[in-house]
């Protein structure tokens, strides 16, 4: 599977890809919004894992563009900061999962095949 990792935090980004691709899926990262949507062009992701917090950009961004232009993308999103609130207007803009900070590999594998499947 295609998967690009969207997050600010070069470590978390590289954790997953790494993870990812030992099981087998093709990754590439992005750390800001234009890298994102650019990948999201060129690499035609099947899955976008997606952190809300870009440094000072939004993620939500990135998942708006990613369901208006791209609809068949599955999107997973990732955030350290949950508000109550996050996980329902997330969901409400399209997003296919979602889960927190810090990532259980077990858990985000598992995320992954549902929302896939």
């Amino acid at each position: 599977m295609k998967i690009l990792v969207v997050d600010d935090e070069q470590d978390i980004r590289d954790m997953i890809s790494d993870v990812l691709t030992s099981f087998g899926n093709q990754t590439q990262t992005a750390n800001n919004i234009k890298t994102a949507t650019a990948q999201i062009e060129e690499f035609k992701p099947e899955l976008i894992l997606l952190d809300l917090k870009l440094d000072k950009e939004d993620g939500m961004d990135v998942l708006k563009y990613s369901k208006t232009s791209h609809k068949d993308i599955k999107v997973i999103v990732i955030t350290g900061f949950s508000e109550k609130d996050t996980e329902q207007t997330v969901r409400s803009l399209g997003a296919d999962g979602f889960t927190t900070k810090p990532i259980n590999v077990g858990n985000l594998n598992k995320l992954i095949q549902e929302v896939t499947l």
